[in-house]
């Protein structure tokens, strides 16, 4: 899926569009791990 979703953003907006998709899938993954890790130790 993520593939994908790059190949699109590669499509549509260049390099831009690249490090701006992989940026936001570096947030989501912080993201997730946060609750995942306050979730577990809470």
């Amino acid at each position: 899926i993520a593939g994908t979703l790059g190949g699109v953003f590669w499509h549509s907006y260049g390099w831009n569009g690249v490090g701006g998709f992989i940026a936001l899938m570096l947030v989501l993954a912080i993201l997730v791990g946060t609750r995942l890790h306050h979730r577990l130790h809470a």
